[in-house]
């Protein structure tokens, strides 16, 4: 692969897909990728300026990051084509799920109501196509094609209005329940609250079978 992006031949190495509408294609981090024109990319990811550019199409007018990448890129071969789920209407069909993030495919008709109080996550909305209202207890957003929308984890309950059929990407966050949550200076009444309080929560000092992953270089009991 090396040498093939020193000599400008990376795209002979690459398997290309005819990308049709409606169709969904996972991208984990680490594999090579390029997008060609008329294709709609969301990229999910934490805060981050990092991305590493390996090629650019011989145009040599960008800088190219080939010597951070070789350590990061997947160098397995995947012959997986597009993803294949549900499309019930009025439902969170889901497309992927990972350790990261689960994203669903939301095709709405009718007037939704969405309750998040068992997931303790922030929901993105992005509208693929069509226009919603997206109303909750602080007021009400128009949300046209190619927007987003992010909703915090204090909120609950969402009314999702469609003006016309409307295709939305639904994302949020599930956290593993043997873990405690993360709530703003571990707050442990907020903990309990939660019914976790059987962990017996204390931040001074850390069960044995704990590792402390995801307590942000705490001691907590687990």
């Amino acid at each position: 692969m090396l040498q093939s992006i020193q000599d400008g031949t990376l795209e002979n190495l690459l398997k290309y897909q005819n990308v049709k509408t409606g169709e969904f294609y996972f991208i984990p981090a680490g594999r090579v990728h390029g997008m060609c024109t008329g294709t709609a990319v969301v990229e999910i990811q934490e805060t981050s300026d990092i991305t590493y550019r390996i090629y650019d199409y011989n145009r040599g007018n960008r800088e190219l990051h080939t010597q951070y990448a070789v350590d990061v890129i997947d160098y397995k071969k995947n012959d997986k084509n597009s993803i294949q789920f549900s499309r019930m209407p009025d439902h969170s069909n889901k497309i992927v799920e990972c350790k990261y993030f689960t994203a669903n495919y939301l095709p709405v008709m009718n007037s939704l109501m969405k309750d998040y109080s068992n997931i303790d996550s922030f929901v993105i909305y992005h509208c693929v196509h069509g226009q919603v209202t997206v109303k909750t207890e602080d007021g009400e957003e128009i949300l046209n094609e190619g927007e987003t929308i992010l909703i915090p984890a204090c909120i609950d309950e969402v009314v999702l209005i469609p003006m016309k059929y409307t295709e939305l990407l639904e994302i949020y966050m599930e956290l593993d329940e043997c873990k405690p949550r993360k709530y703003d200076d571990y707050d442990l009444d907020a903990v309990q609250r939660n019914n976790i309080s059987e962990y017996n929560c204390n931040a001074d000092v850390c069960d044995e079978n704990c590792d402390n992953s995801g307590c942000d270089g705490k001691k907590y009991m687990c």
